[in-house]
């Protein structure tokens, strides 16, 4: 009797899912149906995702199916991440975490990304107090473009030359806030873009940062922001060029001629310089004298020299 009433029970979803089968838009072959989420305006949610799972069955199979559809990763809840890594297949994986000290859950979060560290594609994490997790990824990722950290705690933690395995050489963007490094990396030798934030002038030097810059060729875009080295300790007759390079932003506390002294810049490249001053206007217009034909404008607290070296 069980039986029956459950094969009865089955008789009406199979009636719907027949006449769905009819309906003219799933008379669309499931390869094209399946890149519906590939045309729409992304709101920074998978509530639309979602929801064309719960359509019909038809559309649950077929956008199930599809791993690059669920390769998106903001490990906020373990039990959907489970089910996203499961269905990603192979896929290389987007990554977010975001989240406090308060929350178990980013430790476990990055812990598991640990273990998935070959397919990650891209890994943002913006959080505090689980810097000593970093010790974990120990390993070379080999299909990593983007890699973003911000950090919040004081002091500022420190990252190991040896994170993953030291080897950035498939990154196409690095941005890094808050957190300390000596830029002693193996090879950056496809990184277009250079972020670097919030580091005290005691943790960074022009050598250093002139060795990355050296390391990395095809540099596009650089912007160095409260990450300026007091001083340099690199000799005068050090001259880096800059091939490839289209914007060079500095933003620091005192005007000066730090690092800048050490690099050729290309022509048509932007220079965008910011900084805070006491209201000297004569010290502003010397330092804009210095670099030529250049632009300048002044607000209240911050002043930007741009121009096109």
């Amino acid at each position: 009797m069980d039986v029956l009433e459950r094969d009865a029970s089955e008789v009406p979803i199979l009636i719907r899912s027949v006449k769905n089968s009819f309906a003219p838009i799933n008379q669309i072959p499931p390869e094209v149906l399946s890149l519906i989420p590939d045309h729409w305006d992304y709101d920074g949610t998978d509530q639309d995702l979602i929801t064309l799972t719960h359509v019909c069955r038809t559309w649950r199979t077929i956008f199930t199916s599809r791993p690059s559809l669920w390769s998106y990763l903001e490990c906020r809840d373990v039990d959907k991440t489970r089910v996203y890594i499961e269905r990603s297949k192979v896929s290389p994986l987007e990554v977010y975490i975001e989240d406090s000290p308060d929350d178990p859950y980013i430790k476990y979060a990055v812990l598991l990304m640990t273990q998935l560290i070959n397919r990650l594609k891209c890994l943002t994490i913006s959080a505090e107090g689980v810097s000593h997790l970093f010790d974990h990824f120990a390993c070379r990722a080999p299909l990593l473009k983007t890699l973003a950290i911000t950090f919040s705690d004081l002091p500022p933690p420190a990252l190991s030359n040896t994170f993953l395995d030291g080897d950035f050489s498939s990154l196409d963007e690095l941005r890094l806030d808050g957190i300390i490094t000596h830029l002693a990396w193996k090879s950056l030798s496809n990184l277009t873009t250079f972020e670097l934030s919030r580091i005290p002038a005691s943790s960074v030097s022009v050598t250093q940062l002139l060795n990355l810059f050296g390391s990395a060729p095809l540099l596009r875009v650089i912007t160095l922001e409260d990450s300026l080295p007091a001083s340099s300790d690199a000799p005068p007759a050090r001259i880096l060029s800059l091939t490839y390079l289209k914007e060079l932003k500095i933003d620091a506390h005192q005007p000066h001629l730090i690092l800048l002294n050490n690099l050729s810049i290309p022509t048509g490249a932007s220079l965008v310089l910011e900084f805070d001053f006491d209201g000297n206007a004569s010290l502003l217009l010397d330092y804009a004298s210095s670099w030529g034909n250049s632009s300048f404008t002044s607000r209240e607290r911050v002043s930007c020299l741009s121009r096109a070296c």
